[in-house]
């Protein structure tokens, strides 16, 4: 899967995603995003899975946009894809992005 953040708003995040599919039937696939300090390394694969922060947006189309709303001003978010077959689920390279504006969380 590719993925390509093409609009960061205070509040939400669209990215443009690319499915490139194999041999393996697709049961499932997605987008992952946490919220992480600015300290805070990507977390790896799996720890991401253990993370009570992590939400998950489906996804149903093989090229498409798809939209992360309800995101907090100013705060940097890890992101990566997923997609599972029956061998197991196989998860993208994680990025990050900072959406627009001022963080409300004080310090």
């Amino acid at each position: 899967m590719i993925l390509h953040i093409v609009l960061l708003k205070e509040t939400s995040a669209n990215i443009k995603y690319c499915i490139i599919e194999g041999s393996d039937e697709i049961i499932n696939k997605g987008v992952q995003y946490w919220p992480i300090d600015d300290d805070e390394a990507l977390i790896d694969n799996q720890r991401a899975k253990a993370v009570n922060s992590v939400n998950t947006v489906y996804i149903t189309e093989q090229t498409m946009y798809v939209t992360l709303d309800n995101l907090q001003p100013g705060t940097k978010y890890g992101f990566r894809s997923f997609v599972t077959t029956q061998k197991g689920t196989i998860y993208g390279d994680e990025s990050s992005f900072t959406t627009k504006g001022e963080s409300s969380l004080s310090m």
